[in-house]
């Protein structure tokens, strides 16, 4: 047999792969990408949420003035009754330090109307209250006119 040392011309070629080495360079990268990218995506979310409650608590006022508006044109329906009706609805979902106001007050049978009318900050009922300042205000307004000649 053979009994010669294996030259470059005689020994199969190997690749050369620098993966350990690099590897080694890029040990920190992805947990600097991630250092960098994560708070910018959780504010996204969190801003996406804080949106998305905005839009349900307009929707909310929106129904709780209309729900208060209905209830208050059944004759011998009081301020109590249309205040209840509207505040149930609010604290379904949540709303908190709102101002509602039933004209005309007191109720009376003569009444040909009823609004309600309701505001609500959004800085009191977030998780974030940095995304919106002091006057960011939903109002919601109803007003229904009675049937019959009361």
């Amino acid at each position: 047999m053979n009994d010669k040392p294996a030259t470059s011309l005689t020994r199969p070629c190997r690749r050369r792969t620098f993966t350990a080495g690099r590897q080694g360079l890029r040990r920190g990268a992805a947990v600097v990408e991630m250092a960098m990218c994560l708070p910018i995506l959780i504010l996204l979310l969190f801003g996406a949420y804080e949106f998305a409650r905005a839009n349900m608590i307009r929707h909310a006022v929106n129904a709780a003035a209309y729900e208060g508006a209905r209830s208050g044109i059944v004759p011998g329906a009081s301020v109590a009754d249309v205040e209840a009706s509207a505040r149930y609805i609010l604290t379904t979902v949540g709303v908190r330090n709102f101002r509602l106001n039933v004209s005309p007050s007191p109720i009376r049978l003569r009444e040909k109307q009823v609004r309600v009318e309701i505001e609500v900050s959004i800085r009191d009922n977030t998780i974030m209250p940095i995304l919106f300042n002091e006057s960011t205000r939903v109002t919601g307004a109803c007003e229904l006119r009675r049937e019959g000649g009361f």
